[in-house]
Parts: structure tokens; C-alpha cells; sequence
């Protein structure tokens, strides 16, 4: 017999005792579907309509392919609250991109129901206003709290920043940082475009010394007088050498990550606008050139491989990032607002397409205002982090998506976003270069139009985004 967490009943004062009569079936009256999620978890939001606690067990909860989950006797939920369930935690079923669920009562009885197309219920899916309102594809996640139509931007304070006005010290400031990266001792490793060098700073925030210098000579940055000069893109082998294009210079800088010496060099006089540059796990350099919308492979020593298929491909490609377990490159289109993607073995385009451009306005979910910046990939938690420079956030899709990564009715697999324009903790200005390190639960981003880079905890951006 189906138990009610609310129901009960007593025996007689003296003599045998008389049986307590059965609970009341528990009907779970004004408990309804709040938001849903198909994927991250899969949570699913329950919400207490009345204004008194329910006990709400023994009521069920079904999914379109005929799975069940019971709900435990004693689960209760407070007037006019939230209860949050996830897979693996408080249900045993996956939520499908095509799906629905069923809220059922303790005699079986449908009591409010919910079914979605592909992909809409990617990031939320949730009634506005809450217990009551329609149904609609939320831009963020609110699970446990309050579903808004018009979301704030979510902003998440930095472990540290570092540039121009944060520091007193002489020779730390950074101007116009294109892009930066993590070395295995926690080190930042931030380009300082106008000043011709890196400049590194510490795990905990605190300058150690500057790398390079203006001019022709081993480990410095030619000034080609042209603005396209400086250091660009920057990226760590798993040696713990860092990789650091030199724009002006038309080469590629290596470094020694645990000693700062300078190591060696390699280039081509053909490359016309060295601005992207990735590295593959078995220490393949991959070579991104805007002057001439190619890319290029070389070995991990500096002998040239092979080159891309990119003929008539990319306006301006930018930034480059490998995903190993995919066998895949990505590259930013930045003048279309888009990311390629190629096979990492052939280099053959395979023409998938991660965003678009939305022409400016509201951010939209998936996609950016206008060009897209700096990507980098996370493949522990198997993100694709974006810049969307003109709305000043830095987006986050699902790499294990499959194909919804590459569809506009499902947001390109989009699982959020953070920052907004500023020049406060957590706010961009004209935000260029992304970096991450999961291992060691770093996320920087070069901050350009700031002058400094800010280093946050990966860990305070998934709990902020609800990932």
C-alpha cells in the first residue's frame, strides 16, 4: 500500500488495539513542473504552488520512455518553494533533447505534464511566472530560485587581476593583452602587445618578471611599425615549453616554462599575419595566419607538415583551438562570427559551424553580437569556451553534444555565459583571449580594453553557471 508522508491515524486508549485506518492516498494538490533541463545534470524543478508545506511523498514523476521514479516517503517541500532533483541523485533517468515528463499522483493520476521539441530544453526550459505562467526556452538556468524572463548578466569575481591600474610596482602593467595561458607551475603567461614582451605572474597574483623585449634578438618580438606586432597567441606543451607568437616577427617563440629561458624559434617568411596558434597533445603546432586565411602544421621542433584546406573559408581567421579526443581543430571566422572546424589529422574542412553572428542587440543564447574572439577548449569538462566580444562575455558550449553543437534550433549546444562590459571585477572591456586549465581550475581571460588580464577559479564559473 502507497504510504502518504501526511497521512495516519490512531489505536483505542485500553484493550486490544483497533487497526489505524489507511493513509489517504496523497494527491500532491498544487505541486507542479517548474523548469526542466536535457542535459548537465538533468534537473528537474519541482514547485509548491500553496501556501502551506506539502508532503509530496509517493507521488511519481515518468519520463516520455516510460521510466518512473517514486518519490521517497518524507519528502516534503515548503510553501511556496523549490525542490531540485538530479540524475544519478534523486532520479535514475536521462532527459532526452526530445522528450517530456509526467508529474503523477500517489493513485496514478496525471497532475501536470510537459513535453519538448529537440534541443529547447538544452539550457532551461521554465514557466514564467513561476507555477503558473507558459512554458518557454530560458537563456540561463534557474534551478532553485525565481525563473526571470530578462536575465541580468551573470558576473563572477576574478581570483586575481592583473594590468596597468591594479599594480604599484614599475614594468607589470600590461597593455593591450591579446591572449595569455597557464604553465604547469600556475603560472600566467600574458602578453603585453605594446611593450613587446610577456609578462608572468604567479598563482597567487604576484608579478615574477617579464619575457622577450622589442627587437630582432633571441626570444624578442620584432616591431613591424604596423600595429600587427607584438606577442599574440600563447599556448603550453604538456613539456611545460611555452609557444608564443610573435606577430611582427612572422615566427613563433619558445620558452621554458619552469626556467623562463628562451629555447628556440621557427617560422616562414610566407606568413603574412601570425595571430593564432594551438597545440595538439602529441605537441603538434598548429600555425593560424590572417594574412592569408591559412593554417598551417608543424612538429613540435618547428619542421613544417602540411597546411589546411581553408581556400575561400575564412575572413580573418584568429584564434585556434585542438580537441584531441574529437580529432578536431576549431578556428575562429572572426569577421562571421563563427568557428570552423577541420579534421586535425588531414586538415580538411569539415564545414560545421559553431555560432553565428545575431547583428547586435540583446545577447542571444549561442551566439555573438557581431565577431567572434579567442576559443579555447577544456577537455576535462569537454566545453568550448568563446568570446563575444561586442556583448563583453565569454560563452560556454557542450563539446559531448554531438551534432546540437553545430545546429542553430538548438543553440549550438550553448550552456551559458558570463561577464558584462565594465571595468569592475568580472567586467570586460573589448575582452580578446581565453585560457584554461581545468587541472588546476584556472580560466583567464586577456582583458584588452582594461590593459590587464583577470584569473578566475573554474570551479566559481561552473557553480555560477549551474554546470
Amino acid at each position: 500500500m502507497l504510504l502518504s508522508g501526511c497521512g495516519g491515524g490512531s489505536g483505542s486508549l485500553g484493550g486490544d488495539p483497533t487497526p489505524a485506518p489507511p493513509a489517504e492516498p496523497n494527491l500532491c494538490t498544487g505541486l507542479v513542473l517548474n523548469e526542466v533541463r536535457s542535459n548537465a545534470g538533468d534537473p528537474v524543478e519541482l514547485y509548491n504552488t500553496t501556501s502551506e508545506e506539502m508532503a509530496i511523498g509517493s507521488c511519481r514523476l515518468h519520463d516520455s520512455g516510460g521510466s518512473a521514479f517514486r518519490f521517497p516517503d518524507d519528502w516534503t517541500i515548503p510553501a511556496g518553494s523549490f525542490r531540485v532533483l538530479e540524475k544519478d541523485i534523486d532520479h535514475t533517468f536521462g532527459l532526452g533533447g526530445e522528450d517530456g515528463l509526467e508529474l503523477r499522483s500517489a493513485l496514478n493520476d496525471i497532475i501536470d505534464e510537459i513535453s519538448w521539441t529537440e534541443g529547447s530544453a538544452a539550457i532551461s526550459l521554465c514557466r514564467f511566472p513561476d507555477g503558473s505562467g507558459p512554458w518557454t526556452s530560458c537563456a540561463r538556468a534557474t534551478f532553485g530560485f525565481e525563473n526571470l524572463l530578462e536575465y541580468p548578466a551573470l558576473t563572477v569575481d576574478p581570483l586575481f587581476i592583473g594590468g596597468l591600474d591594479q599594480w604599484d610596482e614599475p614594468g607589470v602593467e600590461v597593455e593591450e593583452p591579446n591572449e595569455l595561458a597557464f604553465d604547469r607551475n600556475g603560472n600566467t603567461w600574458a602578453g603585453d602587445q605594446y611593450n613587446f614582451r610577456v609578462q608572468v605572474f604567479g598563482p597567487d597574483g604576484a608579478f615574477v618578471r617579464s619575457v622577450g623585449g622589442e627587437g630582432n634578438g633571441p626570444g624578442q618580438f620584432v616591431n613591424r611599425n604596423s600595429g600587427q606586432m607584438g606577442p599574440e597567441a600563447i599556448r603550453v606543451d604538456p613539456t611545460n615549453r611555452v609557444f608564443v607568437a610573435d606577430r611582427g616577427g612572422s615566427k613563433v617563440n619558445v620558452y621554458d616554462g619552469d626556467t623562463f629561458e628562451f629555447l628556440f624559434d621557427f617560422g616562414d617568411n610566407d606568413w603574412v599575419d601570425l595571430t593564432g596558434l594551438a597545440l595538439s597533445a602529441d605537441g603538434t603546432v598548429y600555425i593560424g595566419d590572417q594574412g592569408t586565411d591559412g593554417i598551417e602544421a608543424w612538429s613540435p621542433s618547428g619542421e613544417y607538415l602540411f597546411s589546411f584546406a581553408t581556400d575561400g573559408v575564412f575572413s580573418r581567421v584568429e584564434a585556434l583551438a585542438v580537441d584531441d579526443a574529437r580529432n578536431l581543430l576549431f578556428a575562429t571566422n572572426e569577421d562571421y562570427g563563427t568557428v570552423e572546424t577541420f579534421d586535425l589529422a588531414t586538415g580538411a574542412w569539415l564545414d560545421n559551424q559553431v555560432s553565428e553572428s545575431a547583428g547586435g542587440g540583446l545577447p542571444e543564447p549561442g551566439r555573438v553580437a557581431d565577431v567572434v574572439e579567442g576559443i579555447i577548449i577544456d577537455p576535462i569538462h569537454e566545453w568550448l569556451f568563446l568570446q563575444d566580444e561586442q556583448n563583453q562575455r565569454v560563452m560556454v558550449h557542450d563539446l559531448a553534444a554531438g551534432d546540437a553543437l553545430y545546429d542553430p534550433t538548438r543553440d549550438y549546444a550553448f550552456l551559458g555565459s558570463f561577464g558584462e562590459g565594465g571595468s569592475g571585477p568580472g567586467q570586460f572591456s573589448s575582452a580578446d583571449g581565453v585560457a584554461v586549465d581545468a587541472t588546476q581550475d584556472l580560466l583567464g581571460i586577456a582583458d584588452q580594453g582594461n590593459n590587464r588580464i583577470q584569473v578566475f577559479r573554474l570551479s566559481d564559473i561552473e557553480a555560477a553557471l549551474g554546470l
